[in-house]
């Protein structure tokens, strides 16, 4: 255990033993007393007993939130042995103390230190002093040789702190006269020693240009010891040149003097600045040297000069309107001195640097002589610069003229400040009054001290009758207290305010504003509100009319697809008893005359299923956005599928005589699986197929499958038609258009699917390309983007060609369908399969039947029926026979329709016209399962 030494225990200084804890990771995260004298007790104010065998968290709560980092600072000390010396300000204890901590032993450090509060924040208030009046200052730690100066410190011998660091005590020694400096140095040892109450000294310091500079350096002792050894001291700088120099410059810098306060009085009084900017440069002239002075405004966004004053000698010729939009790219020298704020002083011009050549022969062919030209800034922005010519002869400026000459830059700087801020609020005056918003500005107390003229429209209330009042005269009542107190805190708090209400005119109508509030602070400090408003009325107004009309719409189009379906199942019905007798009648008889007409029938029947399927795809279309699902499918099952509907279509078109298919596929394709819309595919090329075999009556119509390296599908159908003229291209991809417009009789349909067919590529991200030759024959394309899944393939099948009526004598069906003709129709169908019918016409009679006959195999249940309807049926036979195969058959071909029926139980759907083949088929399926 570290002893304490007995000698600290009276010691004057404070004086402490801690060890730092760690935590599980060795980092530092408190400290604990061992030991402490009486100075520490005096110095902190803390007892004894409250912290021996404490940490300094227990003892000081809060000190590890206090900005400075004692714990790990002292925990840097015990872990890594290292001496620190330093003054911190404690935020706890309200103390400033000078710290000297050491560490005897790892993990144990010891602090000695001496209570400094007084003298700091004497320090700290000279210093405070000193920054408030903008003079130069400097600091100066004696021990450590560190200096701090300020700007203008810098500024006096022409530097900035950038150009003279790394400052320290040598930066003073290095500018100072050598033999200024052993006089400061006698100056300051007295005030050290105490023979002096402050230093001061007069020297002369190197300017950046190389001319000397007087300055009155004047400084204290800030902080001693308590032995009296000086540790930090600081001063000012003055700038006593122009007193050091008064002797020589008496009379010149009178008159000087006179003119400058005659200038300035002339430009605070003037009201035409542009006048007395060139009645200073004639009285500039009487002065000095000049023979053309003038100023140039810069304008950084063209990146030109122009000259808009210029007085001119007697004599001497005019340049200014020579000297209008000159780009600032031709003279780079010139801008590079004025941005780094430099006076640009050429004694002889024909003696310019080499790099200033550009320069040089502009002004050569001014017959310019010599010039000085001072930069003009507004705040840090370059706005121009005044020059004074001379085109006599040479000569060279003194710093007197310089100086002078600086005084009257900024001057008139402060004018053409002055004159483009009036300019500037004039116009912004302008803007605010012909602004069709209404701007209000009140003072925080909420007091009306501005309006413009739009809120005099807005509210009925004229200038002078709310000056002075307070905005609650709008209050119409609509609005709670709390929304005002929420406004109010918003707007104090420095933020934003926006929202809408409803106010009140002077007419006490009521009217809707969009409202927003905003703070303007001088510095920091919030002295007024501006409050714009917007009257909404009318837009309120126009919202509430369209979301009436918006319900309207969407009631109109809830009743359209109530209509549409409805009138599709009506006319599916009825075509399915068409379809589905005329399809059968040829089994039935031996005569010729009949299977001509029942083919006919057949035919005439199909054609009309078409166009209600066509104008039922064009009303979801119209009704509604493409939706494009995402299917894994494989390229072989699209392309059976489309040799299936494609032979289809040929053999309904009894052209089979005359018009032979031709398909093609690479059977390294037909093996890939992609992602896309499969059922959008099959409709897109069936449409197109259809097409070409309606406008072909003999030839081949060939259909190819190709897939590109870049993932795009493409189905090329070809036929050897009629073909399309090259001006009827657009035209055929119109609704209700064909390529010739007689074609419609001649062909029948009503001009739909190739339209739909575009519209779907188009949201698949596709398009169909047509090439054709009249009379020749047609080439449809339709490419569209794939994704492919994962290189998957499935292995080559036999494709099934043949049909054959399958044996179902075994089981027995449940046809369960309300319509007379519709039941007849569907037992014939399934009179070749042998199997045993049971039928019911409505959901409530399938209910009885099924339970009279629960070793049911199948059932086919019709949706729209009295009574109870199939979807009702369905889900209550699901509660029983949760494995019955039911296949739902519908008029109704809506897709959600279809689902409706899915989630009610069904296993499968099928819509009317029913197809025998297929009816067959699904029911072959389910029974094998």
């Amino acid at each position: 255990m570290i002893k304490r030494e007995n000698i600290l225990k009276n010691a004057t200084f404070g004086y402490a033993l801690h060890k730092i804890v760690l935590n599980t990771n060795g980092k530092p995260v408190d400290y604990e007393f061992i030991e402490i004298n009486e100075a520490f007790i005096n110095f902190t104010g803390l007892k004894e007993e409250n912290i021996i065998g404490k940490t300094v968290k227990e003892a000081i709560p809060g000190i590890e939130n206090e900005k400075f980092d004692w714990i790990g600072f002292y925990g840097k000390v015990a872990l890594e042995n290292t001496t620190e010396n330093f003054e911190q300000y404690s935020e706890h204890l309200g103390k400033y103390y000078s710290v000297h901590a050491y560490s005897p032993e790892k993990k144990y450090f010891i602090t000695i230190f001496s209570e400094r509060t007084n003298e700091i924040k004497e320090n700290l208030k000279l210093k405070e002093i000193i920054n408030n009046a903008n003079v130069a200052t400097w600091e100066w730690n004696i021990e450590t040789g560190e200096t701090i100066f300020n700007k203008q410190w810098a500024e006096i011998v022409g530097y900035t702190l950038e150009e003279l660091s790394p400052i320290s005590i040598e930066t003073w020694e290095k500018l100072s006269h050598p033999d200024d400096l052993k006089k400061s140095n006698e100056k300051l040892n007295a005030h050290f020693d105490g023979k002096t109450a402050q230093y001061q000294c007069e020297a002369r310091m190197r300017h950046k240009n190389g001319h000397w500079v007087w300055v009155l350096d004047t400084g204290k002792v800030t902080l001693r010891t308590d032995h009296g050894k000086p540790i930090l001291m600081s001063g000012i700088h003055q700038d006593i040149t122009k007193r050091k120099q008064i002797e020589l410059e008496a009379f010149q810098k009178l008159k000087l003097q006179r003119l400058l306060s005659e200038l300035s009085s002339d430009f605070i009084i003037t009201k035409d600045i542009d006048a007395s900017i060139i009645n200073s440069f004639a009285k500039l002239a009487a002065l000095n040297k000049a023979s053309r002075i003038y100023y140039f405004n810069i304008d950084e966004e063209q990146e030109t000069m122009s000259n808009t004053y210029e007085w001119c000698a007697e004599g001497v010729s005019a340049e200014k309107d020579n000297l209008q939009n000159l780009p600032l790219s031709i003279f780079p020298w010139w801008m590079n001195k004025l941005y780094n704020k430099e006076i640009i002083d050429i004694p002889e011009v024909s003696k310019m640097p080499t790099e200033a050549n550009a320069e040089r022969e502009i002004l050569e062919s001014q017959n310019i002589k010599s010039l000085m030209v001072l930069p003009v800034y507004g705040k840090t922005q370059l706005m121009g610069f005044i020059g004074f010519d001379n085109v006599i002869s040479s000569s060279k400026w003194t710093p007197n003229d310089q100086n002078f000459l600086e005084l009257l830059s900024g001057i008139i700087s402060n004018a053409i400040i002055r004159m483009l801020n009036e300019k500037e609020m004039f116009l912004l005056k302008k803007a605010v009054n012909g602004n069709p918003i209404s701007i209000m500005v009140t003072d925080t107390s909420g007091a009306i001290t501005y309006v413009n003229p739009a809120f005099t429209k807005i509210t009925g209330y004229k200038n002078h009758e709310v000056l002075g009042e307070n905005p609650r005269i709008f209050k119409s009542g609509n609005q709670p207290e709390s929304f005002y107190v929420e406004l109010w805190e918003t707007i104090l708090a420095g933020k934003i305010w926006h929202g809408e209400l409803k106010n009140k005119r002077k007419n006490g109508e009521i009217f809707y504003a969009s409202e927003i509030i905003y703070p303007i602070k001088f510095i920091t400090e919030i002295t007024h509100f501006v409050c714009i408003t917007q009257d909404i009325t009318e837009n309120k107004e126009l919202v509430k009319n369209l979301i009436e009309a918006k319900l309207k719409a969407e009631e109109s189009d809830r009743l359209k697809s109530a209509f549409l379906a409805t009138m599709n199942h009506e006319l599916r019905t009825p075509l399915n008893h068409i379809l589905g007798f005329s399809y059968m009648i040829p089994d039935m008889t031996d005569d010729e005359s009949i299977k001509e007409f029942s083919g006919l029938i057949h035919e005439s029947g199909s054609n009309l299923l078409n166009i209600i399927e066509d104008i039922f795809d064009l009303s979801m279309i119209e009704q509604s956005e493409i939706v494009i699902r995402k299917d894994e499918v494989f390229i072989r099952d699209i392309y059976l599928e489309i040799k299936k509907l494609s032979q289809e279509v040929l053999s309904e078109s009894n052209k089979d005589n005359d018009l032979r298919m031709k398909f093609r596929i690479d059977s390294s394709i037909a093996i890939k699986q992609i992602i896309t819309d499969k059922s959008k595919v099959i409709q897109v090329i069936s449409n197109i197929v259809k097409n070409a075999v309606k406008y072909t009556n003999e030839g081949v119509i060939s259909i190819s499958f190709l897939l590109t390296g870049d993932n795009y599908f493409m189905v090329k159908v070809k036929d050897s038609g009629i073909g399309i003229s090259k001006e009827k291209f657009n035209l055929i991809f119109e609704f209700f258009r064909q390529g010739e417009d007689s074609h419609t009789r001649e062909y029948g349909g009503i001009g739909i699917g190739l339209a739909i067919s575009q519209k779907i590529a188009t949201a698949m991200g596709g398009i169909i390309k047509l090439e054709s030759e009249l009379n020749v024959g047609s080439e449809f394309t339709f490419s569209f983007p794939v994704k492919m899944y994962k290189d998957r393939d499935i292995e080559s099948q036999q494709e099934k060609i043949s049909y054959n009526i399958p044996d179902l004598s075994v089981n027995k069906v449940l046809i369960v369908e309300d319509d007379n003709i519709g039941m007849g129709m569907i037992v014939n169908m399934l009179k070749p399969t042998k199997c045993k019918i049971i039928k019911a016409v409505n959901g409530q009679e399938a209910l009885y039947a099924i339970k009279d006959n629960p070793d049911t195999d199948i059932i086919l249940m019709d949706l729209k029926m009295p009574v109870m309807n199939g979807f009702d049926a369905t889900r209550t036979i699901r509660k029983d026979f949760s494995d019955l195969p039911i296949i739902a058959l519908t008029a109704y071909s809506m897709q959600k329709d279809k689902k409706k029926a899915l989630d009610s139980g069904a296993n499968d759907v099928i819509t009317k016209p029913i197809s025998k083949e297929i009816l067959i088929k699904k029911m072959q399926d389910y029974l094998k399962k």
